[in-house]
């Protein structure tokens, strides 16, 4: 195992997740390149993959881990009632 191997293994892991949360669906370009990589790493892409990972599966798992933060936010401060914002916050 290499000194960077675990880069490979989150961004694995997050590509997997970018799937299975449906950003990336089955038949185009961005699920291919989402499957070379988790197979092979990012390093076996050709230069038009690459720019199918950094156009497209970059922008998606920026759009993931910002409904993951979303997500963690809800879940901190609770849902919101019904019909309605969130009241204002004491302080």
């Amino acid at each position: 195992m290499g000194w960077n191997d675990h880069i490979d293994n989150d961004l694995t892991a997050l590509l997997k997740e970018l799937i299975s949360a449906g950003f990336v669906f089955e038949g185009g370009a961005p699920f291919d390149v989402a499957q070379k990589v988790i197979a092979d790493g990012k390093v076996s892409l050709t230069p038009v993959e690459t720019n199918v990972f950094e156009e497209q599966l970059v922008p998606a798992l920026r759009a993931l881990e910002e409904a993951k933060l979303e997500d963690d936010v809800e879940d901190a401060l609770g849902l919101p009632p019904p019909g309605g914002d969130r009241p204002p916050r004491p302080g």
